[in-house]
């Protein structure tokens, strides 16, 4: 059985270092593999407080990394549909800083199933890992789609 949860935090502008020292300090299962920034300086100032050994500047450098077990999308709301789907589509468990979208048209319609609400960040994040671990391997049953809720998908 896997132990941690190795993510890929995409952004570290505003609320991406909020998140990367939240992972890094406060959740032992996690573990910050990465972080991207087309400012490279953001991503290296985040990645030495928070001990994150890849600094890379391209968020589909990290959806991309199969080392990686999950993605925190901190980046501008208008890259965050089409990071969603990249990640979707590589298999990773996806958290997205809330808006995930300003358009509805880019947001999937389908109705969700086993929707979990949590309101502080830091709960949800612990909550996820705990289940994901308890079900014995990250990377199965549990996605991560917005701030407030985790989907399960199988």
């Amino acid at each position: 059985m896997k132990n941690e949860l190795r993510l890929g935090l995409i952004g570290a502008g505003r609320i991406g270092p909020v998140h990367a020292e939240t992972l890094a300090f406060r959740v032992p299962q996690a573990r910050l593999a990465a972080i991207a920034d087309l400012k490279q300086p953001a991503a290296q100032a985040v990645a030495s407080r928070c001990n994150i050994p890849k600094v890379v500047s391209s968020g589909r450098e990290i959806i991309a990394d199969p080392a990686i077990d999950a993605v925190a999308i901190c980046s501008p709301t208008d890259t965050h549909a089409d990071l969603i789907v990249a990640a979707a589509r590589a298999g990773k468990h996806i958290f997205c800083e809330k808006p995930i979208s300003l358009s509805l048209k880019e947001i999937d319609p389908r109705p969700r199933r086993g929707c979990i609400r949590r309101s502080q960040a830091a709960g949800w994040l612990q909550s996820a890992l705990r289940l994901q671990l308890s079900a014995g391997t990250p990377g199965g049953g549990v996605r991560w789609k917005s701030a407030r809720r985790i989907f399960f998908t199988s």
